[in-house]
Protein backbone atom coordinates (compact mmCIF):
# COMPACT_ATOMS: atom_id res chain seq x y z
CA UNK A 1 0.00 0.00 0.00
CA UNK A 2 1.55 3.04 -1.06
CA UNK A 3 2.67 5.45 1.70
CA UNK A 4 0.80 8.71 0.58
CA UNK A 5 -2.24 6.57 0.35
CA UNK A 6 -1.56 5.67 4.22
CA UNK A 7 -0.66 8.78 5.46
CA UNK A 8 -4.31 10.45 4.03
CA UNK A 9 -5.88 7.79 5.68
CA UNK A 10 -4.68 8.51 8.78
CA UNK A 11 -5.07 12.21 8.69
CA UNK A 12 -8.92 11.87 7.75
CA UNK A 13 -9.29 9.81 10.74
CA UNK A 14 -7.27 11.81 12.86
CA UNK A 15 -9.81 14.67 11.74
CA UNK A 16 -12.94 12.59 11.54
CA UNK A 17 -12.29 11.49 15.13
CA UNK A 18 -11.08 15.07 16.51
CA UNK A 19 -14.17 16.77 15.03
CA UNK A 20 -16.69 14.03 16.62
CA UNK A 21 -14.84 14.18 19.88
CA UNK A 22 -15.28 18.09 19.93
CA UNK A 23 -18.69 17.91 18.97
CA UNK A 24 -19.72 15.02 21.61
CA UNK A 25 -17.39 17.15 23.99
CA UNK A 26 -19.42 20.41 23.79
CA UNK A 27 -22.86 18.50 23.90
CA UNK A 28 -21.98 17.17 27.04
CA UNK A 29 -20.65 19.82 28.92
CA UNK A 30 -23.90 20.97 28.76
CA UNK A 31 -25.24 18.34 31.56
CA UNK A 32 -22.97 20.51 34.01
CA UNK A 33 -24.71 21.82 36.87
CA UNK A 34 -28.00 21.08 35.62
CA UNK A 35 -30.62 18.68 37.02
CA UNK A 36 -31.74 15.54 35.83
CA UNK A 37 -33.83 12.36 36.72
CA UNK A 38 -31.20 10.79 38.55
CA UNK A 39 -30.27 8.21 35.49
CA UNK A 40 -30.06 9.44 31.46
CA UNK A 41 -32.83 8.18 28.51
CA UNK A 42 -32.26 7.64 25.21
CA UNK A 43 -33.76 9.15 22.23
CA UNK A 44 -36.18 6.23 22.57
CA UNK A 45 -37.40 6.64 26.08
CA UNK A 46 -35.13 3.53 27.38
CA UNK A 47 -33.11 3.88 30.20
CA UNK A 48 -29.55 3.51 29.87
CA UNK A 49 -27.79 0.90 31.48
CA UNK A 50 -24.99 3.06 32.88
CA UNK A 51 -24.56 4.96 36.34
CA UNK A 52 -21.97 6.04 39.08
CA UNK A 53 -22.26 4.95 41.95
CA UNK A 54 -23.98 7.73 43.96
CA UNK A 55 -26.51 8.67 41.19
CA UNK A 56 -29.92 7.13 42.63
CA UNK A 57 -30.62 4.60 39.92
CA UNK A 58 -27.60 3.11 41.66
CA UNK A 59 -29.50 1.42 44.13
CA UNK A 60 -32.20 -0.09 41.49
CA UNK A 61 -30.73 -1.66 38.68
CA UNK A 62 -33.23 -3.64 37.74
CA UNK A 63 -34.85 -0.89 35.76
CA UNK A 64 -32.21 -0.53 33.48
CA UNK A 65 -33.42 -0.73 29.68
CA UNK A 66 -36.79 -0.22 30.68
CA UNK A 67 -39.33 2.47 28.95
CA UNK A 68 -40.47 5.41 30.49
CA UNK A 69 -44.18 6.31 29.35
CA UNK A 70 -45.24 8.52 32.38
CA UNK A 71 -43.89 11.36 34.78
CA UNK A 72 -46.20 11.56 38.04
CA UNK A 73 -48.66 10.57 36.13
CA UNK A 74 -48.09 12.50 33.02
CA UNK A 75 -47.69 10.51 29.75
CA UNK A 76 -44.26 11.60 28.11
CA UNK A 77 -43.86 10.91 24.28
CA UNK A 78 -40.24 12.57 23.84
CA UNK A 79 -37.05 12.15 25.68
CA UNK A 80 -36.96 16.27 25.04
CA UNK A 81 -39.67 16.32 26.89
CA UNK A 82 -39.07 14.21 29.95
CA UNK A 83 -35.79 16.56 30.29
CA UNK A 84 -37.24 19.78 30.48
CA UNK A 85 -39.99 18.67 32.97
CA UNK A 86 -36.75 17.65 34.96
CA UNK A 87 -34.86 20.81 34.65
CA UNK A 88 -37.50 22.65 36.60
CA UNK A 89 -37.55 20.90 39.73
CA UNK A 90 -34.91 21.79 42.32
CA UNK A 91 -32.41 18.77 42.98
CA UNK A 92 -33.41 15.64 45.34
CA UNK A 93 -36.68 15.57 44.70
CA UNK A 94 -39.05 12.91 44.49
CA UNK A 95 -40.11 11.97 41.02
CA UNK A 96 -42.53 9.08 40.30
CA UNK A 97 -42.27 7.16 36.85
CA UNK A 98 -44.21 4.60 35.19
CA UNK A 99 -41.82 2.47 33.51
CA UNK A 100 -42.87 -0.35 30.89
CA UNK A 101 -40.74 -3.69 29.81
CA UNK A 102 -42.55 -7.02 28.30
CA UNK A 103 -45.75 -5.65 28.41
CA UNK A 104 -45.71 -5.01 32.21
CA UNK A 105 -46.09 -1.48 33.53
CA UNK A 106 -44.86 -0.67 36.76
CA UNK A 107 -44.03 2.66 38.87
CA UNK A 108 -41.19 3.52 40.69
CA UNK A 109 -39.71 7.04 42.40
CA UNK A 110 -36.65 8.01 41.73
CA UNK A 111 -35.16 11.41 43.09
CA UNK A 112 -34.07 14.00 40.96
CA UNK A 113 -29.77 15.11 41.30
CA UNK A 114 -27.07 17.76 40.51
CA UNK A 115 -24.95 16.70 37.57
CA UNK A 116 -21.44 17.95 38.76
CA UNK A 117 -17.99 18.20 36.70
CA UNK A 118 -17.01 15.07 38.97
CA UNK A 119 -19.88 13.66 37.72
CA UNK A 120 -18.60 14.79 33.70
CA UNK A 121 -15.12 13.69 34.58
CA UNK A 122 -15.82 10.30 35.37
CA UNK A 123 -18.53 9.19 32.78
CA UNK A 124 -17.79 11.57 29.51
CA UNK A 125 -14.00 11.89 30.27
CA UNK A 126 -13.53 8.12 30.99
CA UNK A 127 -15.50 7.71 27.59
CA UNK A 128 -13.31 10.69 25.78
CA UNK A 129 -9.73 9.50 26.95
CA UNK A 130 -10.32 5.21 26.39
CA UNK A 131 -12.30 6.25 22.91
CA UNK A 132 -9.09 8.67 21.95
CA UNK A 133 -6.84 5.90 22.75
CA UNK A 134 -8.55 2.78 21.40
CA UNK A 135 -8.88 4.83 17.67
CA UNK A 136 -5.26 6.00 17.96
CA UNK A 137 -3.81 2.89 18.75
CA UNK A 138 -5.43 0.70 15.94
CA UNK A 139 -4.96 3.73 13.52
CA UNK A 140 -1.36 3.84 14.69
CA UNK A 141 -0.59 -0.28 14.74
CA UNK A 142 -2.47 -0.36 11.13
CA UNK A 143 0.14 2.82 10.10
CA UNK A 144 3.21 0.84 10.60
CA UNK A 145 2.35 -3.03 9.68
CA UNK A 146 -0.37 -2.44 6.94
CA UNK A 147 -0.10 -5.82 5.40
CA UNK A 148 -0.16 -7.96 8.39
CA UNK A 149 -3.71 -9.91 9.28
CA UNK A 150 -3.11 -8.76 12.77
CA UNK A 151 -3.09 -5.15 12.56
CA UNK A 152 -6.26 -4.82 10.25
CA UNK A 153 -8.01 -7.05 12.62
CA UNK A 154 -6.52 -4.37 15.68
CA UNK A 155 -7.98 -1.34 13.25
CA UNK A 156 -11.43 -3.14 13.32
CA UNK A 157 -11.23 -3.20 16.96
CA UNK A 158 -9.99 0.28 17.54
CA UNK A 159 -11.80 2.05 15.27
CA UNK A 160 -15.25 0.61 16.10
CA UNK A 161 -14.63 0.45 20.04
CA UNK A 162 -13.43 3.87 20.38
CA UNK A 163 -16.26 6.00 17.83
CA UNK A 164 -18.79 3.54 19.79
CA UNK A 165 -16.75 4.93 23.55
CA UNK A 166 -16.97 8.58 22.22
CA UNK A 167 -20.63 8.44 20.13
CA UNK A 168 -21.58 7.10 23.80
CA UNK A 169 -21.17 10.77 25.29
CA UNK A 170 -23.84 12.26 22.38
CA UNK A 171 -26.25 9.49 23.86
CA UNK A 172 -28.64 11.02 26.22
CA UNK A 173 -28.86 14.33 24.27
CA UNK A 174 -28.93 15.72 21.75
CA UNK A 175 -28.88 12.03 19.88
CA UNK A 176 -26.93 13.66 17.09
CA UNK A 177 -25.14 10.46 16.73
CA UNK A 178 -27.03 7.90 17.80
CA UNK A 179 -27.72 5.95 14.84
CA UNK A 180 -23.64 5.77 14.27
CA UNK A 181 -23.04 4.28 17.93
CA UNK A 182 -25.50 1.97 17.57
CA UNK A 183 -23.81 0.72 14.42
CA UNK A 184 -20.24 0.49 16.37
CA UNK A 185 -21.93 -1.38 19.41
CA UNK A 186 -23.12 -3.85 16.86
CA UNK A 187 -19.37 -3.77 15.07
CA UNK A 188 -16.85 -4.05 17.83
CA UNK A 189 -17.67 -7.90 19.07
CA UNK A 190 -17.21 -8.69 15.51
CA UNK A 191 -13.81 -6.81 15.65
CA UNK A 192 -12.84 -9.15 18.87
CA UNK A 193 -13.79 -12.44 16.90
CA UNK A 194 -11.97 -11.25 14.07
CA UNK A 195 -8.81 -10.38 16.35
CA UNK A 196 -9.25 -14.01 18.34
CA UNK A 197 -9.18 -15.70 14.82
CA UNK A 198 -5.24 -14.29 13.91
CA UNK A 199 -3.75 -13.25 16.88
CA UNK A 200 -1.58 -14.65 18.14
CA UNK A 201 -1.61 -17.46 16.16
CA UNK A 202 -3.92 -17.52 12.67
CA UNK A 203 -6.46 -20.34 12.98
CA UNK A 204 -8.75 -21.55 9.95
CA UNK A 205 -6.40 -20.50 7.37
CA UNK A 206 -7.93 -23.15 4.97
CA UNK A 207 -11.13 -21.02 5.43
CA UNK A 208 -10.28 -18.32 6.66
CA UNK A 209 -12.25 -15.85 4.42
CA UNK A 210 -15.50 -17.40 5.48
CA UNK A 211 -14.54 -17.29 9.01
CA UNK A 212 -13.75 -13.74 8.71
CA UNK A 213 -17.15 -12.84 7.12
CA UNK A 214 -19.05 -14.89 9.27
CA UNK A 215 -18.75 -12.18 12.61
CA UNK A 216 -19.17 -9.19 10.54
CA UNK A 217 -22.33 -10.91 8.83
CA UNK A 218 -23.60 -11.41 11.93
CA UNK A 219 -22.86 -7.63 13.19
CA UNK A 220 -24.57 -6.29 10.13
CA UNK A 221 -27.69 -8.49 10.77
CA UNK A 222 -27.99 -7.00 14.41
CA UNK A 223 -26.91 -3.24 13.21
CA UNK A 224 -29.62 -3.49 9.94
CA UNK A 225 -31.92 -4.51 13.21
CA UNK A 226 -30.91 -1.72 15.33
CA UNK A 227 -31.29 0.76 12.37
CA UNK A 228 -35.00 -0.77 11.73
CA UNK A 229 -36.59 -0.81 15.33
CA UNK A 230 -34.31 1.89 17.07
CA UNK A 231 -37.57 3.37 18.55
CA UNK A 232 -39.21 0.69 19.59
CA UNK A 233 -38.57 0.35 22.78
CA UNK A 234 -38.63 -3.05 23.38
CA UNK A 235 -37.07 -4.84 19.81
CA UNK A 236 -34.59 -2.45 20.73
CA UNK A 237 -33.85 -3.85 24.00
CA UNK A 238 -33.80 -7.34 23.13
CA UNK A 239 -31.60 -6.26 20.37
CA UNK A 240 -29.19 -4.58 22.87
CA UNK A 241 -29.13 -7.46 25.09
CA UNK A 242 -27.86 -9.76 22.05
CA UNK A 243 -25.62 -7.26 20.70
CA UNK A 244 -24.15 -7.16 24.89
CA UNK A 245 -23.97 -11.06 24.54
CA UNK A 246 -22.20 -11.28 21.58
CA UNK A 247 -19.24 -8.47 23.00
CA UNK A 248 -19.08 -10.71 26.29
CA UNK A 249 -18.64 -14.27 24.30
CA UNK A 250 -16.45 -12.72 22.01
CA UNK A 251 -14.34 -11.17 24.93
CA UNK A 252 -14.50 -14.25 27.06
CA UNK A 253 -13.46 -16.42 23.43
CA UNK A 254 -10.46 -13.97 22.43
CA UNK A 255 -9.16 -14.63 26.09
CA UNK A 256 -9.96 -18.17 26.14
CA UNK A 257 -7.96 -18.28 22.80
CA UNK A 258 -4.56 -16.80 23.72
CA UNK A 259 -4.59 -19.63 26.74
CA UNK A 260 -5.32 -21.91 24.11
CA UNK A 261 -1.88 -20.37 21.98
CA UNK A 262 0.12 -20.20 24.74
CA UNK A 263 -0.50 -24.05 25.43
CA UNK A 264 -0.98 -25.51 22.13
CA UNK A 265 2.60 -23.59 20.71
CA UNK A 266 5.89 -24.47 21.58
CA UNK A 267 7.45 -20.88 19.61
CA UNK A 268 9.20 -18.85 22.36
CA UNK A 269 8.70 -15.55 20.18
CA UNK A 270 4.73 -16.65 20.21
CA UNK A 271 4.78 -16.99 24.01
CA UNK A 272 6.75 -13.76 24.91
CA UNK A 273 3.87 -12.38 22.78
CA UNK A 274 1.25 -13.96 25.11
CA UNK A 275 3.27 -12.92 27.95
CA UNK A 276 3.10 -9.32 26.94
CA UNK A 277 -0.42 -9.23 26.36
CA UNK A 278 -1.63 -11.32 29.51
CA UNK A 279 -0.59 -8.21 31.19
CA UNK A 280 -2.88 -5.82 29.34
CA UNK A 281 -5.38 -8.61 29.26
CA UNK A 282 -5.99 -8.80 33.01
CA UNK A 283 -6.09 -4.91 33.89
CA UNK A 284 -7.62 -3.75 30.34
CA UNK A 285 -10.10 -6.32 29.06
CA UNK A 286 -10.72 -9.09 31.41
CA UNK A 287 -13.14 -7.20 34.00
CA UNK A 288 -15.07 -5.33 30.94
CA UNK A 289 -15.72 -8.85 29.37
CA UNK A 290 -17.23 -10.34 32.38
CA UNK A 291 -18.86 -7.39 33.17
CA UNK A 292 -20.66 -7.23 29.52
CA UNK A 293 -21.52 -11.01 29.88
CA UNK A 294 -22.99 -10.70 33.07
CA UNK A 295 -24.79 -7.81 31.98
CA UNK A 296 -25.42 -9.79 28.71
CA UNK A 297 -27.30 -12.89 30.58
CA UNK A 298 -29.21 -10.62 33.07
CA UNK A 299 -30.78 -8.43 31.01
CA UNK A 300 -29.10 -5.35 30.82
CA UNK A 301 -28.96 -5.07 34.92
CA UNK A 302 -25.41 -4.25 35.05
CA UNK A 303 -23.83 -0.10 34.72
CA UNK A 304 -21.92 -1.28 31.59
CA UNK A 305 -20.17 2.13 31.51
CA UNK A 306 -17.64 0.68 34.11
CA UNK A 307 -16.12 -1.42 31.23
CA UNK A 308 -14.48 1.79 30.05
CA UNK A 309 -12.21 2.66 33.07
CA UNK A 310 -9.46 0.35 31.91
CA UNK A 311 -10.23 -0.67 28.30
CA UNK A 312 -7.86 0.78 26.42
CA UNK A 313 -4.94 -1.04 28.28
CA UNK A 314 -5.91 -4.40 26.30
CA UNK A 315 -5.96 -3.12 22.48
CA UNK A 316 -2.31 -0.69 24.13
CA UNK A 317 -0.76 -4.27 24.90
CA UNK A 318 -1.24 -6.01 21.35
CA UNK A 319 -0.56 -2.80 19.55
CA UNK A 320 2.80 -2.93 21.20
CA UNK A 321 3.90 -6.65 20.28
CA UNK A 322 2.52 -6.09 16.49
CA UNK A 323 4.83 -2.59 15.94
CA UNK A 324 7.36 -3.46 18.08
CA UNK A 325 11.27 -5.28 17.17
CA UNK A 326 11.92 -6.18 20.57
CA UNK A 327 9.44 -7.33 23.16
CA UNK A 328 11.98 -7.32 25.69
CA UNK A 329 11.35 -3.25 25.45
CA UNK A 330 8.00 -3.86 27.40
CA UNK A 331 10.41 -3.79 30.49
CA UNK A 332 10.72 -0.40 30.31
CA UNK A 333 7.01 0.25 30.98
CA UNK A 334 7.24 -2.05 33.83
CA UNK A 335 9.75 -0.33 35.53
CA UNK A 336 8.36 3.05 35.50
CA UNK A 337 5.19 0.99 37.53
CA UNK A 338 7.35 -0.74 39.99
CA UNK A 339 9.24 3.16 40.61
CA UNK A 340 5.92 4.60 40.76
CA UNK A 341 3.66 1.69 42.68
CA UNK A 342 7.34 1.10 44.64
CA UNK A 343 7.29 4.86 46.01
CA UNK A 344 3.67 4.94 46.88
CA UNK A 345 3.94 1.89 48.93
CA UNK A 346 7.16 3.50 50.93
CA UNK A 347 4.71 6.61 51.66
CA UNK A 348 1.98 4.62 53.14
CA UNK A 349 4.90 2.75 55.31
CA UNK A 350 6.28 5.98 56.22
CA UNK A 351 3.01 7.13 57.39
CA UNK A 352 2.41 4.11 59.14
CA UNK A 353 5.58 4.13 61.53
CA UNK A 354 6.10 7.63 61.92
CA UNK A 355 4.43 10.75 64.10
CA UNK A 356 1.51 12.39 61.52
CA UNK A 357 2.73 15.61 63.18
CA UNK A 358 6.35 14.79 62.94
CA UNK A 359 8.53 17.17 60.98
CA UNK A 360 10.72 14.61 59.79
CA UNK A 361 8.14 12.14 59.28
CA UNK A 362 6.52 14.63 56.81
CA UNK A 363 10.03 15.47 55.19
CA UNK A 364 10.56 11.33 54.78
CA UNK A 365 7.05 11.25 52.87
CA UNK A 366 7.09 14.31 50.56
CA UNK A 367 10.80 12.23 49.66
CA UNK A 368 10.04 8.99 48.88
CA UNK A 369 6.80 10.41 46.93
CA UNK A 370 9.36 12.07 45.00
CA UNK A 371 11.51 9.29 44.31
CA UNK A 372 8.32 8.13 42.09
CA UNK A 373 8.64 10.40 39.78
CA UNK A 374 12.83 10.84 39.80
CA UNK A 375 13.14 7.25 40.75
CA UNK A 376 16.73 7.12 42.12
CA UNK A 377 17.92 5.16 44.19
CA UNK A 378 15.04 2.68 44.01
CA UNK A 379 15.53 2.55 39.78
CA UNK A 380 18.68 0.90 40.02
CA UNK A 381 17.06 -1.71 42.08
CA UNK A 382 14.26 -2.26 40.42
CA UNK A 383 16.10 -2.37 36.84
CA UNK A 384 18.69 -4.64 38.33
CA UNK A 385 15.99 -7.10 39.24
CA UNK A 386 13.68 -6.54 36.12
CA UNK A 387 16.96 -7.48 34.13
CA UNK A 388 17.20 -10.75 35.44
CA UNK A 389 13.49 -11.23 35.45
CA UNK A 390 12.31 -10.61 32.21
CA UNK A 391 15.39 -11.41 30.32
CA UNK A 392 15.93 -14.66 31.65
CA UNK A 393 13.31 -17.63 31.51
CA UNK A 394 10.48 -17.77 33.71
CA UNK A 395 12.52 -20.63 35.88
CA UNK A 396 10.83 -20.55 39.54
CA UNK A 397 14.35 -21.09 41.29
CA UNK A 398 15.64 -17.84 39.22
CA UNK A 399 12.50 -15.71 40.55
CA UNK A 400 13.16 -16.29 43.66
CA UNK A 401 16.25 -15.10 43.71
CA UNK A 402 15.93 -12.29 41.99
CA UNK A 403 12.58 -11.21 44.37
CA UNK A 404 15.66 -12.25 47.83
CA UNK A 405 18.06 -9.34 46.21
CA UNK A 406 15.75 -6.67 45.61
CA UNK A 407 14.35 -6.98 49.03
CA UNK A 408 17.80 -6.91 50.33
CA UNK A 409 18.59 -3.81 48.17
CA UNK A 410 15.38 -2.68 49.12
CA UNK A 411 15.15 -2.80 52.58
CA UNK A 412 18.69 -1.23 52.65
CA UNK A 413 17.07 1.64 52.08
CA UNK A 414 15.45 1.88 55.48
CA UNK A 415 18.28 2.64 57.75
CA UNK A 416 19.57 5.36 55.64
CA UNK A 417 15.71 7.26 55.29
CA UNK A 418 15.61 6.85 58.69
CA UNK A 419 18.84 8.53 59.30
CA UNK A 420 16.94 12.03 57.88
CA UNK A 421 14.84 11.67 61.00
CA UNK A 422 17.66 12.78 63.69
CA UNK A 423 19.17 15.39 61.37
CA UNK A 424 18.45 19.00 62.33
CA UNK A 425 19.36 20.44 59.39
CA UNK A 426 16.28 21.09 56.57
CA UNK A 427 15.82 18.03 55.18
CA UNK A 428 18.18 16.86 51.64
CA UNK A 429 16.33 15.25 48.56
CA UNK A 430 16.50 11.18 48.76
CA UNK A 431 19.03 11.50 45.70
CA UNK A 432 21.57 13.25 47.97
CA UNK A 433 21.17 10.83 50.96
CA UNK A 434 24.48 8.56 51.73
CA UNK A 435 24.09 5.39 49.14
CA UNK A 436 26.60 2.98 49.10
CA UNK A 437 27.43 1.64 45.94
CA UNK A 438 24.79 -1.53 44.68
CA UNK A 439 26.73 -4.28 44.79
CA UNK A 440 27.30 -6.31 41.59
CA UNK A 441 26.07 -9.94 42.02
CA UNK A 442 27.65 -12.86 39.45
CA UNK A 443 24.56 -13.99 37.71
CA UNK A 444 26.43 -17.35 37.83
CA UNK A 445 26.43 -17.16 41.83
CA UNK A 446 22.31 -16.39 41.94
CA UNK A 447 20.98 -18.42 39.06
CA UNK A 448 23.27 -21.95 38.61
CA UNK A 449 21.89 -24.61 40.84
CA UNK A 450 22.68 -27.46 41.46
CA UNK A 451 21.94 -30.81 44.17
CA UNK A 452 25.01 -29.85 45.83
CA UNK A 453 23.41 -26.36 46.70
CA UNK A 454 20.75 -28.16 48.98
CA UNK A 455 23.10 -29.48 51.17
Amino acid sequence: MPSSFRRLFLLFFLLATGGLTLGCGINSARWIDSTFPGFFVLDNRVIASISLSHWPIAAQPRYYQHEVVAVNGQPVTTTAALYTQISQLPARTPVTYTLARDGHRTEVTVSTARFTMTDWSLLFGVYFINGIALVLIGIVAWYWSPTSPMTLALLSLGVSMGLFLITAADLYAPHWFFRLHILTEAAFPAALVHLALVFPLERLRRARSVFLALPYVIAGLLGLGYEGFLYRPQVYTLIHTLCTQYAGIAGVGLLGKMVWDYWSTASVEIRQKIRVVVLGSLTGFGFPAILMLLAGFNGSRFSVNYAAFTLFVFPLSIGYVLVTEDLLRIEMLLRRSVYSLSGLAFVVFSLGIDRPDSHAARATTQQVAASSVRPQPFASIAQDGLDRAVRQSADPLLIQATLFICRQDFFSLCPRLSALDKRTRPPMTLAQAPIAPTRQVPLNKVFSWSPDNMK
